[in-house]
């Protein structure tokens, strides 16, 4: 088990080693534009970085800048780069997925969960899929539904423990608590044998009102580089916390780039 933090390390070393052999690589500029997010923070040197990939001919990487700029607050121009996304591949299943969650960020539940991506028409294998329709159903207090469609992302994800936190998140705030502990239980113990993401598993303690272990979880998850931590200026589910001091600190230290490891 590589903690994230090591991980973007070595990712990072790499990069820098292939870019110093080929400075044109684009698949180079977009590993190093990841690390500078993820390990460092760093918000325009990622988009740079996206971009430099971009210019150099990868295909596919207006998604992700939209991602960026989403989770920056940058709403219109994040909906402006996923129209660009979704002209060069409309059925692409993560674009669809970023376009539920650019709905959600903006306070659009609705519109998240009647959106092609949410509803997972075009990509209905697809974890993501039905993780943002489960997200959007339980924002509106559709539990039953928001349930299964999360287990049905832990389907489509093969017991992958990103979905499995969802669902436990879901669990927690559809008032099933004792499900959701009994999730949160089994997601601990598997944290002994490989990573899981502490900003997950706060969300759940978050919904089952233990603000101070979550603010713990969050925490920890800014130390290890946790890269769902990028999230955190844009996840409702951290919305009980927003005006706990530490909370506020953290999110400061995480949107400002003050993370140089």
């Amino acid at each position: 088990m590589v903690p994230p933090r090591r991980a973007w390390r070595v990712a990072g070393e790499c990069a820098q080693e292939a870019l110093e052999r080929d400075a044109t690589l684009p698949e180079a500029h977009l590993a190093s534009a990841w690390v500078s997010l993820y390990l460092d923070w760093a918000w325009t040197e990622a988009r740079v970085g996206l971009d430099r990939a971009a210019a150099l001919g990868l295909p596919d990487l207006h998604q992700w800048r939209a991602l960026v700029l989403m989770l920056q607050g940058e709403l219109g121009p994040a909906a402006e780069a996923l129209a660009r996304a979704r002209e060069t591949d409309p059925f692409s299943a993560v674009a669809l997925a970023l376009q539920a969650f650019l709905h959600d960020v903006a306070g659009s539940t609705s519109r998240a969960c009647s959106s092609r991506g949410a509803r997972s028409s075009c990509a209905p294998s697809t974890s993501w899929a039905h993780w943002r329709l489960g997200v959007a159903l339980a924002r509106l207090g559709r539990h039953d539904e928001a349930v299964a469609a999360l287990m049905r992302a832990v389907e489509r994800a093969a017991g992958g423990t990103v979905m499995l936190c969802e669902l436990g998140w879901v669990l927690a705030v559809a008032g099933r608590h004792d499900e959701a502990k009994a999730l949160l239980a089994r997601l601990e113990s598997a944290a002994a044998k490989t990573y899981v993401s502490p900003y997950e598993r706060a969300k759940i303690l978050v919904a089952l009102g233990h603000r101070q272990d979550a603010l713990d979880k969050l925490e920890q998850a800014a130390e290890d580089r946790d890269p769902w931590v990028t999230l955190v200026g844009a996840d409702h589910g951290l919305s009980a916390l927003r005006g706990e001091p530490r909370f506020a600190a953290l999110a400061q230290r995480v949107m400002a780039g003050a993370g140089a490891a």
